[in-house]
Formats: structure tokens, sequence, C-alpha cells
């Protein structure tokens, strides 16, 4: 369904500074994406150097497993 997130991804929400929303904002605007996919290409550059568990594979692949399921039904 075209109003379902994709099963690979979770809802968070975070309080940031206003100042930093209107940078990622402005930021967004300059190179014509969202403010999501700014953050998204932050967090996932600051987080380049974790590297994950065979566990940490396997609680995501449960988490897609469980948002998949929740679709079929």
């Amino acid at each position: 369904m075209s109003n379902m997130p994709a099963i690979d991804k979770l809802k968070v929400s975070l309080q940031l500074p206003i100042k930093t929303i209107v940078k990622m904002d402005k930021a967004a605007k300059a190179i014509r994406v969202s403010r999501n996919e700014v953050a998204t290409a932050i967090l996932d550059k600051g987080t380049s150097h974790v590297e994950l568990t065979q566990s940490d594979i396997e609680k995501i692949t449960k988490k897609m497993e469980e948002n998949r399921a929740k679709r079929k039904s």
C-alpha cells in the first residue's frame, strides 16, 4: 500500500534545537530533498563506523518480519 511505511523503516521522534531544524530545512531546500533525507544522510554518515553484530542483524530481520506481518493483517 502506498500509505504504509517501508518494512525496513521505523518512525522515531527527536527533539532538536530549532536552529538545527532550520539548518536542515535550508540544506534540504538547496539540494531539493526532504528534511528526512537530510537527517538520514547525516545519521548514516555518523554511524558508518559502527559495525553490526550477528545479534543486531537478527533483531533487524525480526523487526522487518513483524512489520511485514502487520501489513498482511
